[in-house]
This record gives C-alpha cells, structure tokens and sequence, in this order.
C-alpha cells in the first residue's frame, strides 16, 4: 500500500520524579529502594557549603572541565533538567509559588539515614524557598554506587516557617530569603537557615542534611527578649518582624562554633544588626547594633544578598547602608561603612568613604554590595598582601588593606570627619593608584558604573548592588569581576553597558595596591544583576556567570492584577575577551528573587529562581542519527517536536538540523519517501519517527529507531500528535508505544490507537502546496517509571496510513526547548 504526507510529531510534556506535597512539616518522597552503597566516604571535592562560593566570597569555582569558552561558544548550554514545581504557600486566601531569593547550594557524598533513600550517598543541591520550605534534590552526581533516581528527584522537603508578606517587591511570601550555610564537621552535615514565620518571628533553624529534620533544640528564635543581654553598640530597636529584612547570606566561623546572621530593615524601620549564634548551645552569643538608636530610622541596615565574608583567622566582615544625614561622627553610628569584627563581634577595625555624609544624605549605600576578601598571595601585592574589595550603589568600587584596618591599638568608636568636595576623595583611606580621575579631577576610589554622582544613585539610579568575584591566572595576575549598569545621564534610571567590568590588581613590589580597569562588554546591558560568579579550569579558561533579574529594583515580583513578570536571564561570558558566549531565552526561567546566583558544581551550572534548573555543555554540537547502546542516559529535559516541511528523506537517517544561538531552537528540511518501504524493514508498512535527548541534552528527530531515553524518569508524559495531508482524510488504523533495553527485541506496551481515545481538529491552512486541509490526532499518555530503568528505549510506532492524495508539502522542521 502505498501512502502520502504523513508526519508525527512526538513531545515530552514533562518527566517527574514526584509530586510535592503542599502540608506543613518535613515530607520523604516515596521512592524504590536503591540498595546500599559499599566503600562511599565522605567528602567535599566540590561542595559549595555558602554562598559566593566559599567563605570569603569570592566568587571562584575553579574545578571546572567542560565549562570551557571555546565549549560554550561551539555548543552552546542545554537544559539537564529542573525540578517540579516547588511548594505553594495559601496566605490569606491567595496561593503564592515558590520563589528563590536563596542561592542554591551543593553538597557532594551525602549520605542519607532516614527515609525511602537511607543509606545511599548521594550529590545534592540544597534550596530554599521564600515559601518557607527547605528542599535537598539529588543532582544526578555520585561519587560512589549505582544511581537510579531521575536528577531533580527531591529527596527531602522540610518546612521551617509559615511565611507572611513581606513589603518589599510586590509582596512576596518572606519565608527564608537569605542564602543558608552547610556545615560538616564531626557533628556530621548541618544546615543552617534563617526563616521569618508569621507567628513567631524570626527563626533559626538547624536541619539534619542527612535526615531532613530540625535537629533537637532548635528553632532559635531571634526577638528583642532573646537579644536583651547580649547586645553591643546599644540600646537600639530590633524592628518588629516583618519590618527587618534577613537577605544577607548566614555565615560560619572557621571552627563552625558560631553562625553570623545580618539584618536589615524595610522602610526605614530601624538599625542594622549583626547577629552571632552559638551553634553548640543554639543560643544567641552576641550581636551588634549599626547604630545606638531606638527610633524607627534606616542606620546601617547590613542587607547585602552575600551577608558577611569571613577570613581565614576568623576576622568577619560586612558592609553597611546608609545613616540619618545628621549623624555625622555620632559614637557608635556606623552606616555607610566597612566593619570588621573578632570571631565574638567585637568590633575591631572600620573603613569609612571620605564623602560619606553624602552618601548618607541620598539612600547611596554600601550595603547593598557585599564585600569579597582576596585569597592570600605570598607574592604580587607589593607592601599590601591582604585585601578586601567591595562596592556600592554610587557604582564606586572600593580597595581596602585588611591588616591596615586591624592594626589600630583600641577599637573604633566613630567614624571620621566627612569631606564633601570631589577632589577630597585623594584624602580617602582606601588604596588606589595615583592616577587622576575625571570624576573627582584628583585621584580616589575607582569609579566604575558612572556617571558619577553624589546625590542620584538610589533605588532604580543604582549602579551596583552586587559583590566582585575573582580570578588569578597562570602568570599570578589577579582580576575582579563586577557588575551592575552605567546610567547616563545622572537623572535617566535606564541601564546601559557596560554591565560587566574587569578589574586588575595592580601590586608593585615596593608600592601599594590598586585596581584598574582591564576590560569589559560594551554591548550587553544588565538591568538588574545579581552577583558574578567566575567558573575555570584552575588558572585556565575564566567564565563569568551572571543571573539578571530582567526587572528594575522597584518593580514588583508578585501582581495582584494577574499580569506575567518576566523572569530572569542567565549569561555566561568569556572572561578573557569579555564576550557574551550565552544566554538564557526568554521565558526559560519562572519568577525568583532579586540578587540571587548561580552556582557551579561538576561542570554543572545550577541556577534557583521558581524551582531549581541544572545547565550543562552538551557532548556534541550535532545533531546525531541514533541512541547507541552506550551513550549516557538523558536528563529528562523537556523538548518539543513539529514538522513543517516534507520532501524525501533516506530511511533512518538525521534531519540535518542547525540549532540557533540561544541553543532553543532548531530548523531544517524533512524528506520523507512516499514509498512504504523507505519505512523500518524493507518491505514493511510498520515505521517510527522518534526524538531523543541524549547524547548532547538536545532534542534529536530520527525516521526510525531509536527514540526517548528517559531512563531513571519516575513518569513522562507524551502528547502525540498526528498529522495527515490530503485531500481526503487520511485513516490511521493502528499506533503504539514500544519499549526495549540494550540486547532485547522491541515489545509493545501501550496502545495509542485505537485502544485509547484521541482528539482530532480537522483545520485547512493557507500555504499548503496541497489544496487540502489537515487532520490532527492527538494523544496524551503517561509513562510510568517502572518502564523507563537505566537503558531503556522508548519509540512510538504506526502501522498503516492511507491517503488518497499525491499532493503535500509544508515549510520547514523546528524543535523548541521547552
């Protein structure tokens, strides 16, 4: 029998490895039992236990392989996989997904002791949620045993607050907003995260990573009783709750004998604060007050997205907002400042721009940056080996001598006299080259994000709200990364490039420090970036990451109209040429937070915005024929197929597919034969049209076998659409699904047709070479994960198709990520 213009276009409309439960408390999801894993230790090769990457933030995850330049600009990014929805929040009778203010978190050999997975050693990434839920996910990573769970299977969810409503961004849930802390150690592997529940306030939680579970004795709970007694740089108001803002990243002491934890407040509520947390007696040891004050006034707020950065010796420093514009040299007033503190938080050292007073006077903080603390260098800092960068809103990035700052005899007790002319900024205290600058007509601090102001750099006029990353290559050079946008002029609020800037350490043996500009991308405009992150081959090969809210600092990321926000945008750039290598496509991402990051773990970028996604290199830039049995098993990635142009194609051969820039989208001419046996066996009427995501985390379309591999899927769902040209309606009699593992024959699972129901919308479209109309038939079908083991195939088939029209053709072949 002999048939015309047919076409099937085969789709995963999702791969799930659970649903979520929605109750409060710590849930296991159900899965089969892995078997024990023999001979797994622990170990930390590529944890990322805090934010920024380690604990002094400096943004460096250099055990990347194939995370290369020249890999990213050849094959682009795929999509490995992402998690399901995560856990809704019902407040006051409105449902509130999930968002991710908190930077992701990884933490490799984890070995489980309760529930359906105890006793495996897992890779985890670690989320949490501004719903008030902390999730562990298994990363598709193992150091030891045989893994069987799809990536993105959660394999623990707890509960830690039942948010309320924050004021900031639209009014979203404030469940934890703050990037947690891991820490192992003898006590085994402890997160610690910081939630605000409605009832209770601010909480500190303990959680079990092995478990799940709140460890005994915990919540801590944080409030004006608990402080009392323990406060230095008092009196001063700890606000209500839902007036402070815990954004800052919690931090960890060397020892893990204390967790630090920075406050801020919501409109001008009150003071900053500081907060130390003995983690043996989960009991607040100390905390300092930004300012002695108890009026409802912003001074020194400490509400950076990196929180405090933490030396080596256990020295912690922080970056502070802004004061009252009349504080001046008040005692004890600390905004707008760099403080260093001793492991207890007394206070020890403390740098103050030379026109802080400005600054104050205008909403221009420094808190809104975090700070970053070089790793030690025997060599190449000349008179100044230890040192801190950090910048602000005013787009200023400021160099700070660490030990300079220490060396006082007595501790600080207020800041310096303020200077307000721009040629004072030669009197600041920070270290920076002799060279003039045109913003000051002097030397200073050096102006990155221009153009400079002294009174226009607030809220949406901000330059920069993020913390530098760093990088040293092969000859001992030393870079920083920073981001944030130009505004010109000083009055427009719209960004403008350059977004990203390179910055070099320049160290002369017998001279101080100082940063200058190295580079940067002209082109690409960041509206409102979170921090950079650099990923490398140990001193080879820098690539910058970025994650950009896409959204202005006053715009809402919740609606009550209903109306979609965007969500945000990942880039990747070559650290050396500064070029954009990649970027995210639109609509990729669900909403999440502002100021958020990536992270990098195992040539993996795992990004959290409404749920957490995981990036990879694909392995092959080609589109690739067939799905040997050897090749590694897919990520469940989601990927849509149509066809749109028919001409004749060889049986079982690839659709020469050419993917575009953004690595979403593919084009090309199909040829299909019209002679049955151009289809599977010579002879047979019997033929399969599959896709696959192996191999390269693309979608593949291939005339014959194979097909999907979803191995390790708990489900996935298939919409099944066929099409037929005609002129008269084609009459499909027979489709099903087949299945096989390596070295076994094909055998039939599921019938599609005629067993099951399907929908057909019968449409006639201009542009067709044929006069007629098209038919399609639908199907939608689960497959169960007990089908899809490690190493199994998955093919849809038909049998017979007839037509009686010579008359076809359509446009063009496209495959989109979904």
């Amino acid at each position: 029998m002999r048939w015309r213009g047919l076409a099937w276009g085969l789709a995963v409309l999702g791969c799930s490895s659970s649903q979520a439960p929605t109750d409060a408390g710590a849930h296991d999801v159900a899965a089969r039992d892995l078997g024990p894993d023999a001979g797994c230790s622990l170990s930390a090769a590529e944890s990322v236990l805090t934010m920024h990457g380690d604990p002094g933030r400096t943004g460096l995850f250099a055990a990347s392989h194939a995370l290369s330049a020249e890999a990213i600009a050849a094959r682009g990014l795929a999509l490995r996989w992402r998690t399901d929805p995560l856990d809704r929040a019902e407040i006051n009778g409105r449902s509130y997904a999930a968002q991710l203010y908190a930077s992701p978190l990884y933490v490799d050999d984890l070995r489980l002791s309760a529930g359906p997975f105890a006793g495996r050693t897992v890779g985890a990434v670690i989320a949490a949620t501004s719903n008030g839920w902390v999730y562990a996910i298994y990363a598709g990573w193992r150091q030891c045993g045989r893994a069987t769970l799809a990536p993105g299977t959660i394999l623990w969810r707890t509960q830690v607050a039942t948010p309320g409503i924050t004021r900031s961004d639209g009014g979203v849930p404030m469940g934890v907003l703050s990037t947690p802390v891991i820490a192992r150690d003898a006590r085994g592997a402890t997160l610690y995260v910081s939630a605000m529940d409605a009832a209770r306030g601010w909480l500190v939680s303990a959680i079990d990573l092995e478990t799940g579970r709140v460890k005994p004795g915990w919540p801590l709970a944080i409030t004006p009783e608990t402080l009392a007694g323990v406060t230095a740089n008092g009196p001063a108001r700890f606000a209500s709750a839902p007036e402070m803002s815990q954004r800052g990243a919690l931090a960890l002491s060397p020892d893990h004998s204390r967790l630090y934890i920075a406050f801020g407040t919501y409109a001008w509520a009150g003071p900053g604060w500081l907060v130390a947390v003995d983690t043996a007696r989960a009991a607040i040891a100390r905390a300092f007050a930004g300012a002695p004050s108890t009026q409802a006034t912003s001074n020194a707020g400490m509400w950076s997205s990196n929180g405090p950065a933490v030396a080596p010796d256990g020295t912690v420093l922080i970056t502070t907002g802004n004061s009252p514009a009349d504080s001046l040299e008040s005692p004890g007033v600390w905004g707008n400042s760099l403080l260093a503190f001793d492991p207890q938080l007394g206070l020890r050292g403390a740098y103050t721009p030379f026109n802080y007073c400005l600054l104050d006077a205008h909403n221009i903080d420094l808190g809104g940056a975090g700070v970053s603390l070089l790793p030690a260098a025997s060599t190449g800092r000349g008179s100044t080996p230890s040192l801190a960068v950090f910048g602000g809103k005013q787009g200023v990035v400021y160099l700070v001598d660490r030990a300079a700052l220490m060396a006082a005899e007595r501790p600080p007790t207020q800041r310096p006299g303020c200077l307000t002319a721009r040629r004072d900024a030669a009197q600041d205290r920070s270290l920076f080259s002799s060279a003039v600058q045109p913003a000051y007509g002097a030397p200073g601090p050096l102006v990155v994000f221009g153009e400079y102001t002294d009174d226009n750099a607030q809220v949406d006029h901000a330059r920069m709200r993020s913390t530098p990353a760093y990088f040293r290559d092969d000859a001992g050079r030393e870079f920083l990364y920073v981001t944030g946008a130009a505004r010109a002029p000083a009055s427009d609020p719209t960004p403008r490039a350059p977004s990203l800037v390179r910055l070099a350490l320049n160290a002369p043996e017998n001279g101080r420090a100082a940063l200058e500009r190295s580079g940067q991308n002209p082109e690409t405009v960041l509206i409102n970036p979170g921090s950079p992150i650099v990923s490398a081959h140990g001193s080879h090969g820098p690539v910058v990451w970025v994650l950009d809210a896409a959204l202005p600092r006053s715009a809402p990321l919740v609606r009550d109209d209903g109306t979609t926000v965007p969500g945000p945008v990942l880039r990747a750039f070559d650290g050396e040429s500064m070029a954009l290598l990649w970027a995210s496509p639109p609509g990729l991402f669900g909403v999440g937070g502002k100021y958020n990051e990536p992270i990098v773990a195992h040539d993996t970028v795992y990004v959290g915005a409404d749920r957490v996604y995981a990036f990879g290199v694909p392995e092959s830039a080609s589109v690739d024929a067939g799905l040997a049995d050897d090749v590694p098993h897919s990520h469940c990635a989601n990927f849509t197929g149509y066809s749109e142009h028919f001409d004749a194609l060889a049986a079982g051969a690839a659709l020469p597919l050419g993917w575009d820039a953004e690595g979403t989208s593919a084009r090309g001419l199909v040829r299909l034969n019209t002679d049955d046996e151009g289809f599977g066996a010579a002879g047979s009427r019997r033929w399969a049209i599959a896709l696959n995501n192996a191999v390269s985390g693309r979608a593949l379309l291939t005339m014959s076998t194979p097909a999907f591999d979803l191995s390790g899927c708990a489900e996935a769902r298939f919409r099944v659409d066929a099409i037929a040209f005609s002129m008269e309606r084609g009459e499909l009699d027979r489709a099903w699904l087949e299945l096989r593992s390596a070295g076994t024959p094909w055998q039939r699972v599921i019938d599609l047709y005629p067993s099951m129901s399907f929908t057909e919308n019968v449409t006639c479209r201009p542009g067709l070479q044929s006069t007629g109309c098209t038919a399609w038939h639908t199907f939608e079908v689960a497959v169960p994960g007990a089908m899809l083991e490690p190493g199994v195939r998955l093919r849809m088939v038909s049998d017979t198709l007839t037509s009686h029209s010579d008359a076809m053709g359509l446009d063009a072949v496209r495959l989109d990520a979904q």
